[in-house]
């Protein structure tokens, strides 16, 4: 019906419009139907909503990526009035002189679920292995690898870049919220200071501290695999296990082999679907030779049973709170789980999102920052996740099936790889160009660096 609607208004034939009910508005002078079609934008005429689901980290990035585009919709194609199609098919000989034929012609919708929000939970979705209530057209990624292996067909478009942080607390003291600990070496009690920091049993609570700060993440270590620290942070569970932050801290002894001072290292759980968990995972399991490690298993008891969202530091001090209410100090409880706690997340998150970088302690007012350690001494920054030279680096993308692609997914997914001005419009809204704003939300809003990606050529289905 769209193609007859198009040939008849093209050959001017009111006539048989009338005929068949149907009546066409244009909001302007028509133009000569130069919609575009085939790669990059796949335009078919129609509107057609497509649905991402997976990472939550890089869900609000896309959701506003998904917000412009659909915006870009305001200038595209003039849609049947009334009757047949109305609303939802192009009458492309009705265009205007504001018709945008570069950017959301067709008016597609663009919905971004958080159903299931993690990468290798959502990819068995778009396989059909796991049940959806609503399909999925493409899964959003964080992960090492560009696409995957779940099923055939599975392909990404990788955008951006981001990597993996491990994060200490320093601003917090414990002791000067009641906190105590017992130092095994000589059965005292101490008022602590911060571990990460370096303090050491008969230092002052607020320094100097005499031992070294933890400022670095390793797994290339006393010759790597099960010896390094990130293996024996992590993974471990037998003799070999760091369990103390004495063992990182004492400057008399070679990392991890230092004496416990009584406070131990608080790792706090992370869904295991997440793709920052699975990339630290990997990272720490590097070089053994069969790698079995779960990198929770370490994790303390409030969150080992109920994982966290993966880059999300806020959520410790609702966790931390809950587990400590019950306590005679719970502010001191939680003062101290916090302050011995190490966590890691999405390098973009923390540089871009303080409340997701920041934990808090109870009728204590502020936030405390965390600080991200080095990963095998490098730094992760925009210079380092774009060269792939930092250990944890990631891939920020989008996945989806080759063997079910369809047009106006493919359109939408292009139009984010597509690192090109030329080849955007500009946004009415701002008078900035659709391609600045996009690498605008990314690198600056959110932190990943952008990056181009393939441009999709084919499509499995052409008609929606």
């Amino acid at each position: 019906m769209n193609n007859l609607l198009r040939r008849a208004v093209a050959g001017g034939s009111i006539g048989l419009l009338l005929s068949m009910g149907l009546v066409v508005v244009s909001t302007g002078s028509a133009s000569a139907g130069t919609e575009p079609s085939g790669s990059p934008r796949f335009y078919i005429g129609q509107v057609e909503t497509d649905r991402g689901n997976g990472a939550e980290i890089p869900f609000p990035a896309m959701q506003q990526i998904s917000d412009l585009y659909n915006q870009a919709g305001l200038y595209g194609c003039t849609l049947v009035a009334t009757g047949t199609g109305e609303n939802q098919n192009c009458v492309d000989t009705a265009d205007v002189a504001t018709t945008d034929y570069q950017d959301n012609y067709d008016h597609d919708e663009e919905d971004q679920s958080v159903v299931v929000a993690q990468t290798s939970g959502a990819i068995p979705q778009l396989c059909g292995t796991s049940p959806t209530a609503i399909s999925i057209d493409y899964v959003r990624g964080i992960q090492a690898a560009i696409g995957g292996s779940t099923c055939t067909g599975e392909t990404g478009d990788a955008y951006a870049r981001d990597s993996v942080v491990a994060e200490t607390f320093p601003g917090i003291i414990p002791g000067a919220y009641g906190a105590t600990i017992v130092d095994p070496a000589n059965s005292q009690t101490y008022s602590p200071g911060n571990p990460a920091a370096g303090w050491r049993p008969g230092d002052p609570m607020n320094g100097p501290y005499s031992g070294v700060a933890f400022t670095n993440l390793t797994n290339n270590d006393n010759g790597g695999g099960v010896n390094s620290l990130a293996y024996r942070i992590y993974c471990a569970t037998g003799s070999s296990r760091i369990t103390d932050w004495g063992q990182l801290t004492d400057p008399t002894q070679p990392v991890g082999s230092g004496a416990p001072i009584g406070m131990p290292i608080n790792l706090f759980a992370v869904t295991p679907t997440a793709g920052t968990f699975k990339t630290l995972q990997t990272f720490a399991a590097s070089g053994v030779a069969t790698p079995v490690c779960n990198a929770n298993v370490n994790a303390t008891a409030d969150t080992v049973g109920a994982p966290l969202l993966a880059s999300d530091a806020a959520q410790i001090s609702i966790v931390t709170q809950a587990s400590n209410a019950g306590d005679a100090n719970p502010v001191a409880g939680q003062a101290l789980e916090e302050g011995e706690g190490l966590y890691f997340e999405s390098n973009g998150i923390y540089n871009t999102n303080p409340y997701k970088s920041s934990v808090t302690i109870n009728t204590v007012s502020g936030t405390f920052a965390a600080s991200k350690t080095k990963i095998n001494g490098i730094s992760a920054s925009t210079s380092t996740e774009l060269a792939g030279t930092i250990a944890t680096d990631l891939y920020v993308q989008n996945i989806y099936l080759t063997t079910s692609l369809r047009a106006s997914t493919a359109g939408f997914l292009n139009w984010i790889c597509d690192n090109n001005d030329t080849d955007k419009a500009t946004d009415n809204d701002t008078g900035l160009n659709y391609n600045d704003e996009i690498t605008t939300i990314l690198s600056t809003e959110f932190g990943f660096p952008r990056i181009s990606c393939p441009i999709i050529t084919s499509v499995a289905n052409t008609g929606s």
